[in-house]
């Protein structure tokens, strides 16, 4: 097991350093895979996946955040008047890193509360989409208490 969580980094993380440095390839690893594994997901995959809420939002927040990043290093042209120009020159667009952390901590923040609120020990619940999947949650205090460091973390972004 080790082994095969070993081999799953390194591949992650060469995948990663290849997509980085490559504007085609960042854009298949980026745009195409994930518009194909989105149909397999709710298609193939469906009720068998977790495509709940907080799931879906995680993965396509981390999504749009690598093809944020990817705009912000590869996206440029050429104006009429022949100058270049690229995305990372304008300072609006060096917003977007804050804002997309901010998006990501904030759905942690929304799904604690949620959890919190629904406050049962070892309470079974049913994940919607998967009639045979059912986990346990258990919300308390600590939810409310990470929810209030995550809304701390994103007040506190410098960009």
């Amino acid at each position: 097991m080790w082994g095969v969580w070993i081999i799953v980094f390194m591949m992650l993380f060469i995948l990663n350093e290849i997509s980085r440095r490559s504007k085609a390839l960042g854009f298949i690893f980026f745009v195409i895979f994930p518009i194909v594994l989105s149909m397999l997901w709710f298609t193939v995959l469906k009720g068998k996946s977790y495509t709940d809420w907080f799931h879906v939002a995680k993965v396509y927040s981390a999504v749009a955040g690598c093809i944020g990043f990817w705009a912000i290093r590869f996206l440029g042209g050429t104006r009429k008047d022949g100058t270049k120009w690229y995305l990372k020159d304008y300072k609006w667009a060096l917003l977007f890193p804050p804002v997309i952390l901010a998006i990501n901590i904030l759905e942690a923040c929304l799904r604690d509360i949620e959890v919190g609120n629904t406050y049962k020990i070892l309470t079974q619940v049913q994940e919607q989409g998967a009639p045979d999947t059912v986990f346990n949650l258990m919300g308390g205090s600590w939810n409310y208490m990470n929810a209030a460091a995550g809304i701390l973390n994103i007040i506190t972004i410098t960009g």
